[in-house]
């Protein structure tokens, strides 16, 4: 890691606010100290090295503090945004969006893309369980 960020623009990776904190400590050189407990992204190589990197998910989530299973939980990628909805930990609503086709996320696409669909849910699933989130644990993909 030479020292300069090379100006450009990266159209492809996906990067959140809460990456920043990791990012930056391993820009400075703190990498190591970085707490294991951290769920978010180390992007500094992608910084610095220039390269995009479209395989990122990027989880997405909105949590009621009064009731943690009603809300939304889903994932981000390079082409498709997948939510899932909860009320009292019941699925409700399943959404899919193409972001490719649909940028302003207007149209979803989950009835017409099960198979999609249902590779996304384990994903998410996989994650959540990973990050002991308990809010899909009680749905069954």
């Amino acid at each position: 890691m030479a020292g300069k960020i090379k100006p450009k623009t990266d159209r492809t990776t996906m990067i959140a606010f809460a990456d920043l904190y990791p990012t930056l400590l391993s820009i400075m050189g703190f990498q190591q100290q970085i707490p294991e407990e951290v769920q978010t992204f180390n992007l500094a190589s992608v910084l610095l090295c220039g390269k995009e990197n479209n395989r990122i998910v990027q989880p997405y989530y909105y949590i009621q503090s009064s009731n943690p299973a009603t809300g939304y939980r889903g994932l981000r990628t390079a082409t498709h945004t997948f939510t899932i909805h909860a009320t009292d930990g019941k699925v409700d609503k399943i959404i899919l969006f193409d972001r490719r086709s649909d940028p302003y996320q207007m149209n979803n696409i989950a009835m017409q893309h099960p198979k999609l669909v249902n590779r996304l849910k384990s994903q998410l699933k996989t994650w959540l369980q990973k990050q002991k989130i308990h809010f899909l644990i009680i749905y069954n993909p």
